[in-house]
């Protein structure tokens, strides 16, 4: 098998000796070897990797860049096992620059102490003051000891403190009482004056108690109104409430109204004293009120605020207001029957509306929204307006649509013009209850065709339609009131061409018809309790 025989010149012959020369060459063995990196990543030194063994074949795997797959001889094999001895080195870390601001100090305040912390802790960190700013500083730092510094600039950046006040001196008195009862005036002053030490002394009607000068100042004010005779009545106290959420003028009626009925009974006892009325004064600028009374009356008013004080729940109203032809029972099969109190009931005949929507033949049950968006698509309904209002608890929402007109009015010899509104009125009270329902206080109005006097413009009469109703929903239900008609009157004119224009004999060749169209509004209301307000 290593012979072979070859026939050709001589010159042949000597070219084939040199070729074959060069053919029988030991084949060259590449085998396939893994390696991993610690610090630096095979897509780094790709580059230079070919560069330096150019022979060698590198796979980096996918999932992680520190380790490749190598098909090489073995002396490329061991070239790139020197290479990447002196390639893979840890990275030198990256010095950052970063400016830093003080809050409570400057730097030549802090310098000494932060160059010695730095000193200590981040010793190759540089720091450098930045010209014509004494609160920032410049540091050169990595990374990692940028974010140490932060720490010790937290540290170091604190505002001298100032000396604490002196402590005031206190002082024991002993009060002796008249009247009042020590083992009751103890407690209420410890409660009154934070800070003092109050004991009573057994067997006497003398109180001992130890505080400032201050505190024993107000602690003799209090005595001079709790120690009284009985004929001079109870003692009298003054206290301020903020508010948080009701209005300070308002909540002072209730209160001035619930005190005047708790000393109305305290009066009618047989053997009552005459006390000094409470009073309730509200300053709106703070919302705060002011209460002068007894500690009973105290005790009162600070057992209703919390009650009373508390955020009102809000109820969203969406009203749609829309006008349905009164000839849908021919038309489409649809039946409106009005009943008392404003419940519009509605049915449907099996003959028409299912053509156009698919309805589940009840529209009580508050599928009234999408069956007048049937009918407007139809061209059989129309929707007049479309409001959603978000109002307090037992406010009224107010929905006009319309006209302003001037009314003149003669009050002695002087000549007013009072406004007066006509068209769609639609006013909504939402009133939510102690069971989580709504009752809603609903009066619709329509009023128009208004005649007007052409010689000084005052309205002479106008017509007027009201609705007004009291209906208990659920959260989230829909309420349909009705019972406001319209009718609209149109005179269409047909004749001849030419001969209709005629005088006099024109109306033998022309023909008029009036078409009387009867409307319905419907008043579509539904309400929800707004969530966050009411678990507020």
């Amino acid at each position: 098998p290593k012979a072979l025989l070859l026939e050709a010149t001589e010159a042949e012959q000597a070219l084939f000796a040199d070729v074959l020369k060069t053919l029988d060459i030991p084949p060259i063995r590449r085998l396939e070897r893994p390696y991993t990196l610690t610090h630096a990543t095979f897509p780094e030194l790709l580059s230079f990797l070919q560069a330096q063994v150019p022979g060698a074949q590198v796979s980096v795997l996918p999932t992680d860049p520190k380790r490749a797959i190598v098909l090489a001889t073995e002396e490329d094999h061991a070239r790139l096992a020197e290479l990447l001895k002196t390639a893979d080195v840890p990275k030198p870390p990256v010095r950052l620059r970063k400016v830093y601001t003080l809050q409570n100090t400057t730097l030549p305040e802090v310098e000494d102490r932060l160059k010695a912390l730095l000193q200590k802790e981040l010793p190759q960190a540089r720091l450098e003051p930045v010209p014509g700013n004494p609160k920032a500083l410049l540091l050169e730092a990595t990374e990692a000891e940028q974010a140490l510094f932060a720490e010790i600039l937290k540290a170091a950046d604190v505002a001298p403190q100032a000396a604490p006040p002196p402590q005031e001196a206190t002082t024991r008195r002993l009060y002796p009482l008249r009247f009042a009862d020590a083992e009751k005036v103890a407690p209420f002053l410890a409660r009154e004056v934070p800070g003092i030490v109050v004991q009573t002394v057994p067997g006497q009607s003398v109180l001992s108690v130890r505080g400032t000068e201050r505190q024993l100042a107000e602690v003799e004010n209090l005595l001079a109104q709790i120690d009284r005779a009985p004929e001079q009545g109870p003692p009298v106290f003054q206290r301020a409430y903020q508010l948080s959420n009701a209005k300070a003028a308002d909540l002072a009626k209730v209160l001035q109204e619930a005190l005047q009925a708790r000393q109305g009974q305290a009066q009618g006892q047989a053997q009552a004293q005459p006390q000094r009325q409470a009073t309730v004064v509200a300053d709106e600028r703070t919302n705060t009120l002011i209460v002068t009374g007894t500690q009973e009356d105290l005790a009162l008013v600070e057992g209703l605020i919390p009650r009373l004080d508390q955020a009102v729940p809000q109820v969203n109203l969406r009203v749609r207001i829309q006008e349905v032809q009164a000839n849908l029972t021919q038309n489409l099969g649809l039946k409106w029957n009005t009943v008392a109190g404003g419940n519009v009931v509605a049915s449907i005949l099996d003959s028409g509306l299912s053509l156009i929507f698919d309805s589940t033949r009840s529209l009580a049950a508050l599928n009234i929204l999408a069956t007048l968006e049937a009918l407007q698509r139809q061209g059989l309904s129309r929707a007049l307006r479309d409001v959603n209002q978000t109002v307090l608890n037992n406010q009224t929402a107010r929905l006009q649509s319309g006209e302003t007109f001037l009314i003149r009015r003669i009050v002695g010899d002087r000549v007013e013009r009072v406004p007066f509104d006509i068209g769609i009125i639609v006013e909504v009270t939402p009133q939510i209850t102690a069971d989580g329902q709504i009752l809603l206080n609903i009066k619709a109005e329509v009023s128009g065709n208004v005649q007007r006097n052409p010689v000084d413009g005052d309205v002479d009469r106008f017509t007027k339609q009201v609705v007004t109703t009291t209906m208990r929903v659920r959260d989230g239900q829909t309420v349909v009131l009705g019972g406001l008609t319209s009718q609209e009157s149109n005179q269409v004119q047909q004749g001849v061409p030419l001969l209709m224009d005629i005088p006099l004999i024109g109306e033998l060749f022309k023909q008029r018809t009036q078409e009387n169209t009867d409307r319905e509004l419907l008043v579509v209301i539904t309400a929800d309790i707004l969530k966050e307000t009411a678990s507020r």
